[in-house]
């Protein structure tokens, strides 16, 4: 009997370390605000498939100006909240934010208010949802807000005169609520 209850002490402390082991691990990096995921660089296995040219293998054009966006998106970070605003010296407000990091990070023009950005952009479902897409939201029956996708289920914004341009959780309470789609002016 003696014997018994050592083992199964034993038994129990494997099965339970077996257990939490098998555990995913959770990712803390949305609560570092200065989070910045690392690009993708797909590389070609090198015995299965022909040589590409350099160029083939590692550059999408696509792929760039969504890079673009998000980097000046973060780089904007911080900066204050002016309504009207649309560049770095005076201030952004939301939309005015997007039109100019679409325009200096892609060379893509799009329109100047929130609603018009998001009756204009090509709806994206969540499963297809990329860095560089923008998020629409309706806070009121008059006013519509927007921020940009940035990865890691977090979006860049300027959010109102009370705050500066910064880095919110998709999973916000307050955001969430109010959320309406996802749009993108890119292709894929």
């Amino acid at each position: 009997m003696k014997t018994i209850i050592p083992l199964f002490s034993l038994g129990t402390l494997i099965l339970f370390s077996t257990i939490c082991n098998a555990l995913p691990l959770q990712h803390n990096a949305h609560l570092n605000p200065y989070y910045r995921p690392t690009p993708f660089y797909y590389e070609p296995p090198s015995e299965a498939f022909e040589p590409l040219e350099q160029e083939e293998a590692y550059y999408s054009p696509v792929f760039e100006a969504r890079e673009n966006v998000v980097r000046l998106a973060y780089q904007e970070l911080g900066t204050r909240y002016k309504y009207g605003g649309s560049n770095p010296r005076e201030g952004f407000d939301c939309s005015g934010l997007m039109q100019y990091i679409y325009k200096n990070g892609a060379g893509v023009h799009i329109p100047r208010t929130a609603s018009q950005q998001r009756n204009r952009s090509r709806t994206v479902q969540y499963q297809n949802l990329q860095v560089g897409d923008m998020m629409f939201f309706k806070t009121s029956s008059r006013t519509h807000h927007v921020g940009i996708y940035v990865g890691n289920r977090q979006f860049i914004h300027a959010p109102n005169r009370r705050s500066r341009v910064k880095l919110t959780s998709i999973d916000n309470r307050y955001w969430h609520q109010h959320f309406v789609k996802f749009g993108s002016y890119f292709e894929s």
